[in-house]
């Protein structure tokens, strides 16, 4: 079922508002600083970090609305018009709740940021959690009521790869022993958040699953995003750490993880037969290491020749 007029009403009053925001108090900050009434409070609030904040946050609010007007559809909508095999998300339920925020001055969840980039390779479907009003942004949701087991399974035959967040509730670990009979070691990869506690827990719940043993939590810091990295499988069920690392000239500051996690990925992709390409250079750090260069030799020019 599409969503009501009412939905519709909200997502374009917060895109409006998104806007505005940005467009006018940006416009309001350059006015008032020329009269001399930009001060105080007034000065804070049209900051344009702050204005950044507020039109990311309404921007975030659009999408759930938009995201609420295709719940019923969405999965199915984008199975019929993508005909490559799916990549299923499987997650606990609880973990939609830590992933479904908004995200200083980013619109984008963090399942969003999973979605942008394996939709590059296939649909990114997940099952929906009964009763919710507003889906979790990211995975195209699909909704069943009573056997949620047959649905998981269906959709797991289709896939081509099968992404799991770890987590200790009795129904993940019913389709982690479900993954180990069904799917081939190289088309399962666990995304592994932050938090060794929480890793450690599913691990020792979950290794009886496993023919070998799962890797160690790494205590190294190697990305600034809420996921620590990825678990990949040998043929043989051996397990390895897949750990981010940060590239100077295709990473990113601000939204490190797209491009941390393409990187990655090269081996699983390879093993599954999917093309993989490296992230897009990043510009305006190349333009700037550029520049920085550019005046370097200047100065030591100037200096050899003085």
């Amino acid at each position: 079922m599409r969503g009501s007029l009412k939905d519709s009403t909200m997502r374009r009053t917060f895109l409006l508002l998104a806007i505005l925001v940005m467009v006018g108090g940006l416009i309001a900050n350059i006015a008032l600083d020329r009269i001399g009434l930009l001060t105080g409070y007034i000065k804070a609030f049209l900051n344009p970090v702050c204005l950044m904040s507020a039109s990311s946050f309404f921007l975030y609010l659009s999408n759930k609305y938009n995201a609420r007007m295709h719940r019923d559809s969405a999965a199915a909508d984008l199975l019929a018009s993508d005909p490559r095999p799916p990549i299923v998300y499987l997650r606990s339920f609880k973990a939609d709740a830590k992933e479904d925020r908004h995200l200083y001055l980013q619109s984008e969840t963090q399942e969003e940021k999973l979605a942008a980039v394996f939709s590059k390779v296939g649909p990114f479907i997940a099952l929906g959690r009964p009763g919710e009003s507003f889906p979790v942004l990211g995975a195209a949701r699909m909704y069943v009521d009573g056997d949620w087991q047959t649905t998981v399974t269906g959709m797991i035959a289709r896939a081509q790869l099968v992404v799991l967040r770890v987590g200790a509730t009795n129904s993940l670990l019913w389709e982690v022993g479900y993954l180990k009979r069904e799917v081939q070691p190289e088309r399962l990869l666990l995304v592994i958040p932050r938090g060794r506690k929480n890793y450690e827990e599913f691990r020792a719940m979950a290794q009886r699953f496993f023919p070998r043993p799962l890797p160690e939590y790494p205590m190294w810091r190697t990305s600034r995003s809420r996921i620590k990295g990825l678990i990949c499988f040998e043929r043989d069920w051996t397990a390895r750490f897949l750990t981010f690392k940060h590239s100077l000239l295709r990473g990113s500051i601000m939204d490190p993880l797209p491009r941390a996690l393409q990187a990655v990925l090269q081996p699983v992709y390879e093993r599954i037969g999917v093309p993989w390409y490296p992230p897009a250079l990043n510009w305006v750090r190349l333009l700037f290491l550029s520049f920085v260069t550019f005046l370097s030799l200047c100065i030591l020019y100037v200096n050899i020749s003085g």
